[in-house]
């Protein structure tokens, strides 16, 4: 298993974004159109949008750039050779202040394997966030976690949230909390038009504190992303969570990982990890945390109970089994329930 983390440093700490490995059979290929959500130009935040070229021969890629009603700002093309990559910085430059925006890459060449994403960073904080492409569902999308509270530091989270009308007709959906909470707004789309919902919990939900969301879809087909982020009022930091169709959920008896973790005993420096989990089901579920250091050695375990459609997020994870610093652990979680 591979993840990587690309980030800015400076003297006051690292600001990045998690980029996780991809294997072939996920690459995009020619019929492919690949649509990266949630783009920005503006005071805030610029986009750049990055392709991939994993092929041995030339690759021509067609970028199409759609403001949030579905109108085309603009069709960029990128010339690839065999095998390598190229970022197209401020691809919405031209046209700013854009305040919500999404792209669809799609290959012009008959022979195509290439992937494509898009950063969007905090003007401020220099802080980026990887964007991959979205899925699009007709039925329910699940956002494993969405924030409208205080947290450690002196730390406010947020999380906004994006939803593109992807099919060919009006999109009909609704946002919901897990668990529920009252009966959940319903809201309409229509084809090719994106809107994003700011503080989406508070200002949408009319709730605070820490949850998943599911978007419902009753007619039509959306994408959804998110980003879940610290707003200091001048600048944020903060992570994209993307949309996921249920069938993207653990399996009972099936050991999922979770790498790339670390824990320092310092408050002040290094990382603390925590582990969150979104209950699917409409049953209580028991599940198990295996925490382990980067050699293989076990460091020991959690049980913990989930509520029926409900979320959990367990805090400082290797704290509470370990009291040593962890500079490079790994989680595996499993559900007999």
């Amino acid at each position: 298993m591979v993840s990587s983390r690309t980030f800015n440093q400076t003297p006051h700490g690292t600001y990045g974004q998690y980029i996780p490995g991809v294997p072939r059979e996920q690459f995009a290929s020619v019929g492919d159109r690949v649509c990266l959500l949630q783009l920005s130009e503006n005071e805030r935040s610029r986009t750049n949008i990055g392709v991939v070229n994993l092929d041995g021969s030339e690759l021509v890629l067609a970028v199409e750039l759609f403001a949030h009603d579905g109108t085309i700002f603009d069709t960029l093309t990128a010339t690839l050779a065999p095998f390598s990559c190229d970022q197209l910085d401020g691809v919405l430059r031209r046209w700013a202040p854009v305040d919500d925006a999404y792209a669809v890459v799609s290959p012009v060449s008959d022979d195509a394997a290439f992937l494509a994403y898009a950063s969007a960073v905090d003007r401020v904080s220099g802080d980026p966030i990887y964007i991959s492409s979205a899925a699009a569902a007709s039925d329910a999308l699940w956002v494993p976690a969405a924030a409208h509270v205080g947290g450690v530091a002196g730390t406010n989270w947020r999380t906004d949230l994006e939803v593109l009308s992807s099919g060919t007709t009006q999109a009909r959906f609704q946002i919901e909390q897990q668990p529920p909470s009252g009966e959940p707004p319903v809201f309409t789309l229509e084809a090719g038009s994106s809107v994003r919902f700011g503080d989406v919990l508070s200002e949408v939900l009319d709730v605070t504190g820490s949850s998943a969301l599911r978007i419902r879809i009753l007619d039509g087909e959306v994408m959804v992303t998110s980003r879940t982020y610290n707003d200091l009022g001048d600048r944020t930091y903060g992570q994209f969570i993307p949309g996921l169709p249920v069938s993207h959920a653990i399996a009972q008896g099936v050991e999922a990982r979770l790498v790339q973790l670390s824990s320092s005993t310092d408050e002040q420096s290094g990382f603390r990890t925590n582990i969150g989990f979104a209950n699917v089901s409409a049953d209580e579920i028991e599940v198990r945390i295996d925490l382990y250091n980067g050699d293989g050695s076990h460091l020991g375990a959690r049980n913990l109970t989930i509520a029926g459609s409900g979320y959990l997020q367990d805090g400082a994870v290797f704290k509470k089994i370990s009291a040593g610093n962890v500079a490079d652990g790994y989680a595996v979680l499993r559900s007999d329930t």
